[in-house]
This record gives C-alpha cells, structure tokens and sequence, in this order.
C-alpha cells in the first residue's frame, strides 16, 4: 500500500512583467510504497500570478522543467528524508531554470 509522505509547495521566486506580479512555484507530492521500500514523488513547477483574490491564472512556459517523477529505495525510516531531500534539490532546478526576463513580451 501506498503512504503519504509530504505534500509541500513553495514559491520559489517572484517575477514581475506581463501585467503584473508572478510567482514560481514548485510543488512536490510524495508516496512511500510499502510493499517494495520505494519513495515516489510527483514534481510539477508552474507560474502562477500573484493574487490577493486566491486563485491566480496558471502557466507552464516552457523554461520551466516539466512534470517530473522520482523514485528512490529507502527504508521506512528514511523516507521523510529522502522525500524532503528530492523536493530541495528540485526547488534549485526550478530556481535555476528562470531566465534573466521571465516574462519579456515576445511581441
């Protein structure tokens, strides 16, 4: 049976341009698979415009890493571990793939 691990998002970085304020977000969804000692997390990173009203419009420009799934062997007790370790070092691939000028119009 699966487990879940960790579901975290964070904003990574904000952008200005195209009519406003944007944040990139990473996200990570983590399930431990108990029947064979796997860690399998679900990445995504999307644009999302900041807003005070909730939800903002979403974007994946294309200098964004796409959906991404990572499956890592690890004991039960280090799972956590392994989730948190995988989400950190995707938060610096999102963070390293942001362009000087995120959102320069291409008009």
């Amino acid at each position: 049976p699966m487990k879940k691990l960790i579901s975290s998002s964070e904003v990574v970085e904000s952008v200005e341009g195209d009519g406003g304020e944007w944040e990139v977000c990473a996200t990570a969804e983590a399930d431990y698979d108990e029947s064979d000692s796997r860690v399998v997390v679900e990445l995504e990173s999307f644009l999302r415009k900041a807003s005070t009203s909730g939800e903002g419009e979403v974007r994946h420009p294309p200098w964004l890493p796409g959906k991404s799934r990572v499956t890592e062997q690890a004991p039960r007790e280090e799972a956590s571990q392994v989730a948190h370790d995988v989400f950190a070092s995707w938060v610096r691939k999102v963070r390293h793939s942001i362009p000087p000028e995120p959102l320069k119009s291409s008009a």
